[in-house]
């Protein structure tokens, strides 16, 4: 399918002549570009529409004007551009209670006018060519979402009540929001506690109620977000720092080879087949539900903390199936 750029063409040509200062018409600008003049009519009315273009008319000079200075940032989209449009918005459309695919399919709207109506992707159909299954998915409240999102992009402390899962409390915190981070389907706000003086990681689902102030802050320089998940085995951070030493056997060790599961990772191969997947991590309560899952296929040989924690965990099961 051949794409159609004579809309954004056009729309590129009329804001050059009017920011000329020529004055242009409709008969000139229609003229020029070879359309009939109503055609004209319609691409100044999306430009006055859509991004709010200050296109005036001077009854004296008989022609159109900028009322104040504007500039169309005029861009190339391919039809494979749309495509990869479409697919974003599927894609993010499965995280409910999230305004982002709301948002990605008005970007995707406004952007259709530039090709006349010749890229036409249905996103019902995608699923013939591509889907998504991303599992369980947490529903966050969309307001607090949104309370969030302004206080990140405002810099405005938030002030919330959060359910502390493992301690079982509620507690009040006013908070510095720095990133939402989407894992595994579960949203999470990473920001500076005033509370406990340090950055933290609030699941959304256990906010109870939040609020956003009117007080400011300014982004802490010693602060490294990106250090702070640098060994962590997922989404829950610690100051202390665990050697893990995995043993997979033969059959295991096929798959196991095939990913990166951790920055810090090596992994050493047996004449037997099995392998030693050893790696640094700072927590080990993500990697114990990680290990429990491959069962006999995989044997903790190091830290003997986690080695005793899977053999009370085994201990259990087997009180319960016998």
């Amino acid at each position: 399918m051949e794409l159609n750029k004579s809309i954004l063409q056009r729309l590129s040509f009329i804001d050059k002549r009017i920011s000329s200062g020529s004055f242009p018409n409709k008969q000139i600008l229609s003229d020029e570009f070879e359309v009939h003049p109503k055609t004209i009519q319609r691409d100044i009315d999306y430009l006055k529409t859509f991004y709010d273009a200050p296109i005036e008319y001077d009854p004296r000079r008989k022609g159109f004007y900028y009322a104040k200075s504007f500039s169309l940032n005029a861009f190339t989209l391919s039809e494979m551009d749309f495509f990869v449009l479409a697919v974003t918005e599927k894609v993010l459309r499965q995280y409910k209670g999230t305004p982002f695919s709301e948002r990605i399919q008005k970007f995707y709207d406004k952007l259709s006018p530039f090709f006349d109506g010749k890229v036409n992707i249905n996103l019902d159909e995608l699923d013939e060519l591509i889907h998504y299954d991303i599992g369980a998915v947490r529903e966050v409240n969309r307001e607090y979402f949104d309370l969030i999102e302004e206080g990140l992009f405002k810099k405005r402390i938030l002030e919330l009540l959060y359910y502390t899962q493992h301690k079982g409390t509620t507690s009040l915190r006013k908070v510095e929001p720095y990133m939402l981070k989407n894992y595994r389907g579960d949203w999470y706000l990473v920001a500076y506690c005033l509370k406990t003086n340090g950055l933290r990681v609030f699941a959304l689902n256990r906010i109870k109620h939040l609020s956003l102030t009117n007080e400011h802050f300014e982004k802490r320089k010693d602060l490294n977000i990106k250090k702070l998940f640098k060994d962590s085995f997922g989404i829950y951070v610690d100051n202390k720092k665990y050697k893990v030493k995995l043993k997979f056997t033969p059959y295991q060790s096929r798959w196991i080879k095939e990913k990166k599961w951790h920055p810090t990772q090596s992994i050493k191969e047996n004449k037997d087949g099995s392998i030693f997947l050893e790696m640094e991590v700072n927590n080990l309560e993500e990697i114990k539900r990680w290990v429990l899952q491959y069962g006999k296929e995989c044997e903790v040989m190091k830290p003997e903390r986690l080695r005793k924690e899977i053999i009370e965990e085994v201990d259990i099961l087997n009180k319960f199936y016998n």
